[in-house]
């Protein structure tokens, strides 16, 4: 019986990393950079996904909640979602950090 219990606990284990470590792999991680004063919010990529941005990009962020936006603090370490993302066109300030791409994203606790 001690060894179906130890069984048991073991797959689930193992099942239980698998599956944190498949929708780990479909977030992208990033550094936010709050803006102000004409200068975008920026997310600077720390480590993508497969196929997707490169890490060390930068993204002018357009969150999907702007509640996520008030919450967050500058320099924090966050998870995300691109919904949809394009090349940056916009002109900023000589000050401001420049992005190379606009992008809709999600953060994800």
């Amino acid at each position: 019986m001690k060894k179906v219990i130890f069984i048991f606990v073991i797959v689930s284990v193992l099942l239980f990393s698998f599956i944190s470590c498949s929708k780990k792999s479909t977030l992208y991680e990033g550094v936010f950079r709050k803006g102000g004063q004409g200068c975008p919010n920026v997310v600077s990529i720390t480590k993508s996904i497969p196929n997707g941005l490169p890490v060390n990009a930068t993204i002018d962020a357009i969150f999907s909640d702007t509640i996520q936006l008030q919450q967050l603090k500058d320099g924090e370490k966050i998870d995300f979602k691109i919904l949809n993302y394009g090349p940056d066109t916009n002109i900023y300030l000589a000050v401001c950090l420049i992005p190379q791409y606009v992008a809709t994203i999600e953060v994800v606790n």
